[in-house]
């Protein structure tokens, strides 16, 4: 990319003044290195998502040149980019993206990929044709009010971003879908498409789309959510055929399915049995899809969770944990349970027995909890005792001052978010989920760069604000472990 949008008042958005705060405008000015060295030599896709890959020759030892910075002061660089949603998550693909470039790419790529795109190719039909005709007007009268400066909104906004020219409505109830709908407004338009693309590799496809199905994918995403939208595309994708039979008895691989998803009105339709489940915290690709034809889920588990929240609130775990959607269904129907929602609860039923037995197990060969259970058996822990103990173990490896720090409702609550994912990691095992926050503390304490030993003599060791901020940085703290 010859070059890239840079808003007068960048420094002022959200993404910038939180990397600001946590690195100074040095680290203001190396995200413009970020987003500089993106632009020079990432290779956009065809659908400008600008990424690189951690590995030779654009490994952690080139930003560190990139950055002057130690190869640890880089990953934290990173940590805070993407703490920030400067970046994706990079840790666990290896790949720094930063999606805002795709919505400020400048009009030379813009008509470089347009000499590329579908449109110029032979037309399959005269269907097609006339919808790349369509495509060419709307871009020509783009690119006209972009030369007359006729703009409907300026790219110098507060938020950094371009503001999305698609209405959003909210058609959804609870709370826990607006606040997806809410995610989905402070997305770029680049971002968004982002996740399109993650979910079609995660399927097996690269994405290929027009700009005019790019624009309607990036509408579905805004008026369904995000968790909505990306599990009714990950659906479409796993039930539609991978291949299409062509006139001469060939077979070739489908290309375009974002247009097939949307054109196909398949969409709405995945959209709405995708729905209930994810309202009701399911969210994984593979539990949505063991759920998606048993159209009596929403009633029985709102029933279950009315009768017994703790088994719902496990139910939502094991099926957020769910590797194979197929495997889980033949063991169904092998099962003598007579619904699959019988089914799940009875396997987390023997799974929580399980849990229960090893815990029994543990503690007469142990004769005692070790230094961290406070001679507690698992049991008769708390959350909130849970949270408390690891507070105290924070304050004393830290070194911090109990009479100027106290856990308060914010670090309460980040603590207790955190514990609930380490559950879900370890099997609902309470003392297992407890050694991994404490492992996480240990981490930190560990670390001199976040203890201040770096170049701005500053601590970075804050309990809401550097440790259990979010679940990808007690990833990555974990990671560290």
């Amino acid at each position: 990319m010859k070059w890239w949008t840079h808003d007068s008042d960048l420094h002022n958005s959200p993404a910038m003044q939180e990397i600001i705060a946590e690195l100074g405008l040095a680290g203001y000015g190396r995200a413009n290195v970020l987003l500089e060295t993106l632009a020079k030599y990432a290779d956009h896709d065809g659908q400008f998502v600008f990424q690189m890959p951690l590995a030779r020759p654009t490994d952690i030892k080139f930003w560190s040149r990139e950055f002057r910075q130690s190869a640890e002061e880089v990953e934290h660089t990173f940590d805070i980019f993407e703490q920030a949603a400067l970046i994706q998550p990079w840790r666990e693909p290896k790949t720094i993206c930063a999606p805002m470039l795709g919505a400020r790419v400048d009009e030379w790529t813009k008509r470089k990929n347009k000499a590329r795109s579908p449109k110029s190719r032979k037309a399959l039909g005269n269907g097609q044709q006339q919808e790349n005709g369509q495509e060419n007007e709307q871009e020509n009268e783009d690119e006209h009010q972009h030369q007359h400066n006729i703009t409907p909104e300026p790219l110098g906004s507060c938020s950094g971003v371009p503001k999305p020219a698609v209405a959003v409505v909210d058609v959804h109830p609870s709370s826990q879908t607006r606040t997806q709908d809410k995610a989905a407004k402070e997305l770029t338009d680049g971002e968004i498409i982002a996740e399109y693309v993650k979910t079609a590799n995660g399927a097996g496809y690269l994405l290929e789309t027009t700009e005019a199905h790019r624009k309607a994918g990036i509408a579905f995403f805004k008026k369904h959510g995000r968790d909505v939208a990306l599990a009714a595309w990950s659906c479409f994708l796993r039930n539609t055929p991978h291949q299409v039979q062509l006139a001469d008895g060939k077979k070739e691989y489908r290309t375009w399915r974002l247009k097939d998803f949307l054109d196909s009105g398949k969409a709405e339709v995945y959209a709405d049995s995708v729905r209930p489940i994810v309202e009701r915290g399911v969210t994984s690709s593979e539990g949505v899809e063991l759920l998606r034809t048993d159209g009596n889920f929403s009633e029985l588990f709102d029933g279950l969770l009315e009768s017994d929240p703790i088994i719902a609130q496990r139910v939502v775990s094991y099926l957020n944990r769910c590797e194979n959607a197929d495997k889980e269904d033949v063991a169904y129907l092998n099962s003598d349970s007579p619904t699959l929602f019988d089914y799940v609860v009875q396997s987390v039923q023997a799974k929580s027995a399980q849990v229960k037995c090893e815990k029994e197990d543990l503690s007469e060969k142990t004769g005692q909890d070790d230094a961290h259970d406070n001679s507690q058996t698992p049991d008769a822990d708390t959350e909130n005792e849970i949270v408390k103990r690891v507070w105290d173990n924070y304050i004393e490896k830290l070194g911090k001052n109990p009479k100027l720090l106290s856990l308060t409702a914010l670090r309460k609550e980040k603590g207790e978010a955190r514990l609930r994912e380490a559950l879900q990691k370890t099997g609902d095992d309470l003392v297992k989920a407890e050694k991994l926050l404490l492992l996480c503390v240990d981490a930190l304490a560990s670390s001199a760069f976040h203890r201040g030993d770096n170049d701005r003599k500053t601590a970075y060791d804050s309990w809401e604000q550097h440790l259990f901020k979010s679940q990808e940085q007690f990833e990555t703290w974990l990671e560290r472990t």
